[in-house]
């Protein structure tokens, strides 16, 4: 039986960090993922708009939103989707903001694990046991 590809918006206006992050999810993502990618949040509202995603990977600091600002909007705007911040700025109180405000996870991308990266969405999107050990 095959499995559900997941759709997965990355919002993230650094280039290096954009090709690091789709370079993870070929290594680490078994074929289970789809990379949709903005560079500001008016862009992933737009994405957002015109494609369902399974779950939102944001950076922190984007060009058209203030650090939680974005993690806040995003999570009215659409709370059943989950969202996971990413930060190069590893701060608890940032970490714990954003938690409260309605991300289902923290990540800092100074010493990001990206097989870590690609399992924690796997765990927020739902991706069972036997998927992740398929391919």
């Amino acid at each position: 039986m095959p499995f559900k590809t997941r759709q997965i918006l990355l919002v993230e206006d650094n280039p290096g960090d954009v090709l690091l992050t789709e370079e993870a999810f070929k290594m680490h993502g078994r074929g289970q993922f789809v990379l949709h990618h903005a560079s500001s949040f008016r862009g992933a509202l737009e994405t957002m708009a015109k494609q369902a995603v399974d779950a939102v990977l944001m950076d922190l600091f984007l060009p058209d939103v203030e650090c939680l600002e974005g993690v806040l909007k995003m999570t009215q705007a659409y709370p059943r989707v989950p969202l996971v911040a990413m930060s190069s700025f590893m701060n608890e109180t940032v970490s714990s903001f954003a938690l409260q405000m309605g991300a289902r996870a923290y990540l800092s991308k100074t010493d990001l694990d990206w097989e870590n990266l690609v399992g924690t969405v796997r765990l927020q999107t739902g991706v069972k046991k036997a998927e992740a050990l398929s391919n």
